[in-house]
């Protein structure tokens, strides 16, 4: 009987000293700009991948962590990503409010301001205004649109030179060099969040390059969360253009999906015969 519950003492001394070694990690994740609360921000552990996501408040915790040094980190779209080290130990470590800086690179102009234009391949060309690009740093701006009409190259090399990846997987075609641009056009919401890299400094999904790479990146939880409707109408390029986006943004299961539907017509008054009729269509599941 003592041997008993001798037993039953130390098994109870155990289980309080694996419990009291648990830990873990909560905080609040808000906005540089105006300290808004952010929900449906990604938090994770690296490596380890366990995952949580921030309520409407923008508040995440994260339980049943052994006592050690672990790294978060955050991920939003249109925000930076951002990795914080942090030590938990036998109690939940409150890090109170966690800022995430808007991504830069990601910002764009509304439609209210400029009118959209797609980029168009006839000889792998652009074909829309510098100000819809004005997000991208000055050089690769003006080199690459505002210039680009009057066969003006980014630091002197062919567009064969400059790698575009979609989703991490190169797309220039393996016999020009060139990007097959009409792949996606008319689908600016699906492709508008793109990462940049001059020069032939590496990047998470190349080795770099003379001419730079671009990635374009159209995973669905990326995406902007909610429905857009835009109808542009002009007398240049094209007469008509409309498109619809919706991205359900990351859900508590989860998964993520995304839609985009765009069409493009031109007109015949200046010369009969050359109308012009696109249509471009987008989905994307994640989880």
């Amino acid at each position: 009987m003592k041997i008993k519950s001798l037993l039953i003492l130390v098994l109870s001394c155990l289980s309080l000293a694996a419990f009291a070694q648990e830990g873990g990690v909560r905080g609040t994740v808000v906005s540089r700009n105006g300290r808004a609360p952010l929900d449906q921000v990604k938090v994770s552990i690296v490596p380890g991948g366990v995952v949580a996501t921030s309520d409407a408040q923008g508040n995440f915790v994260i339980e049943n962590l052994d006592k050690g040094e672990y790294t978060l980190l955050f991920e939003a779209p249109e925000f930076e990503p951002l990795r914080l080290t942090v030590r938990v130990d036998q109690l939940v470590r409150d890090l109170n409010k966690v800022i995430l800086a808007p991504d830069m690179t990601q910002q764009v102009l509304d439609d209210s301001i400029f009118a959209e234009f797609d980029t168009e391949t006839a000889d792998d060309a652009q074909s829309l205004p510098s100000s819809l690009s004005a997000s991208k740093d000055v050089f690769n701006n003006i080199a690459s649109y505002k210039f680009s009409e009057m066969r003006f190259n980014v630091r002197g090399y062919d567009s064969q030179y400059s790698d575009v990846y979609l989703n991490g997987i190169r797309f220039n075609d393996a016999m020009t060099g060139y990007t097959p641009w009409s792949l996606w056009s008319g689908l600016n919401d699906a492709t508008r969040n793109q990462e940049i890299t001059s020069g032939i400094t590496a990047s998470d999904y190349g080795l770099g390059g003379i001419g730079g790479t671009t990635n374009i990146n159209a995973r669905a939880s990326q995406m902007r969360k909610g429905l857009r409707v835009s109808l542009v109408n002009g007398n240049a390029m094209y007469r008509f253009r409309a498109m619809v986006s919706y991205a359900s943004g990351l859900q508590d299961n989860g998964w993520s999906y995304a839609f985009s539907l765009s069409t493009r017509q031109g007109g015949n008054s200046y010369v009969d015969g050359v109308y012009y009729n696109a249509f471009g269509y987008f989905a994307s599941v994640e989880k």
